[in-house]
């Protein structure tokens, strides 16, 4: 099995392919972005992520949990949060497509060939991210 760092190379390398002509290497490239990706590959989240493609759903769905602790701690982050403390629209695309991307990656796909048109329905929730208050 590849190392954490491998697999989050993997995953930056994928995301990358699919959006090389996006503005998003600030995103991909960010050590923030680093660390949520080690976040989407722990537990089980793999599992919940093909299981929520298996049911129709958006795979983002199925990690958003581990999404909003992932922001509680990271509140001070700049690029995720504006100035009033907003999510910022483009992270939470940007998010909805890295989730997107790792389960395309981990095979959720008729084709054998790697072919991403379509595959946008999945990202449609991405804008719905709410930040945990306590």
């Amino acid at each position: 099995m590849p190392s954490a760092d491998n697999r989050v190379g993997i995953v930056q390398d994928l995301f990358r392919g699919k959006y090389e002509n996006d503005t998003n290497s600030d995103f991909i490239n960010s050590a923030t972005t680093k660390e949520l990706i080690k976040v989407l590959l722990k537990n089980n989240n793999i599992e919940k992520i093909l299981l929520s493609c298996i049911a129709g759903s958006p795979p983002l769905l199925a990690v958003i949990g581990d999404v909003n602790k992932f922001l509680n701690k990271n509140k001070s982050d700049q690029d995720i949060f504006d100035r009033d403390g907003k999510i910022r629209d483009s992270w939470k695309q940007n998010v909805g497509k890295l989730v997107g991307s790792i389960a395309y990656f981990m095979g959720y796909t008729r084709n054998k060939e790697i072919n991403f048109e379509g595959f946008s329905s999945y990202f449609t929730n991405a804008s719905n991210f709410k930040r945990e208050t306590s």
